[in-house]
């Protein structure tokens, strides 16, 4: 007799292991929204620029064989002391794409940090297994792995990313929120820049402007809590 299958609607052997409250990252006690979390897929990263080494994870909330969340999640530490530091890219240059921008420090190769309100868009992930589509090599295990479990993925997702790095390490996660959860929908979309939840667009949408806000706010609550794994992942082995 298989093992039951709980709110994801798969068996839990399928599913296999799952985080909640938070999940233990190269050091890094990650904290995770509400729910229950599975492993999609995961591995080994590494900056040669910033001789640094560590991991990638992107973990998913599965309700029903739907994909309703997503934590993305990429660490470095310096193989090096005191460390050579890092570039938040991101930080720093202009993007159309985002919704919502907040710097806190910009330190060249030092005390860095910043959040972002975006969206992604994931029709993509439904040819993983197309070598030629350029994509990531972590969303495409994830995007074969959800596959397999016959999990349905929604066009658009907001997505709160947080970046925070110090000479002896880089913290970059990623929190993908589905709309679906609060009965909004989205407007079917041939390419990233034509979907409602882009800047130019999104003022059409009252309900979605009030869920991007909805975001900031907990964005700005969960920044936190980001922060403080940040920091304790510093003396963690």
């Amino acid at each position: 007799m298989g093992a039951a299958a709980g709110p994801s609607g798969i068996n839990s052997a399928l599913l296999g292991r799952t985080f909640t409250g938070s999940i233990p990252v190269d050091g890094f006690q990650l904290p995770l929204p509400p729910g229950e979390w599975a492993m999609l897929a995961n591995g080994t990263v590494r900056n040669i620029e910033a001789n640094a080494t560590g991991r990638a994870y992107f973990l998913g909330r599965i309700e029903h064989r739907r994909l309703m969340g997503v934590v993305d999640v990429t660490t470095l530490k310096s193989t090096a002391q005191p460390g050579t530091g890092f570039t938040l890219k991101n930080c720093t240059i202009p993007n159309p794409n985002l919704n919502y921008l907040s710097v806190q420090a910009l330190t060249p190769q030092d005390h860095q940090g910043c959040w972002m309100i975006s969206h992604a868009f994931t029709p993509m992930m439904l040819q993983w297994a197309d070598r030629t589509i350029p994509m990531p090599g972590l969303l495409r295990a994830a995007a074969g792995d959800l596959t397999a479990k016959g999990v349905s993925v929604p066009q658009d997702f907001v997505t709160v990313r947080f970046l925070r790095a110090e000479k002896w390490g880089l913290l970059d996660v990623s929190y993908w929120f589905n709309p679906e959860t609060d009965s909004i929908t989205s407007n079917r979309a041939l390419t990233y820049r034509e979907s409602d939840w882009q800047p130019g667009s999104i003022h059409r949408f009252p309900d979605k402007l009030a869920y991007v806000e909805r975001i900031k706010q907990w964005g700005s609550v969960f920044h936190e809590r980001f922060e403080r794994a940040f920091v304790a992942g510093h003396t963690a082995p």
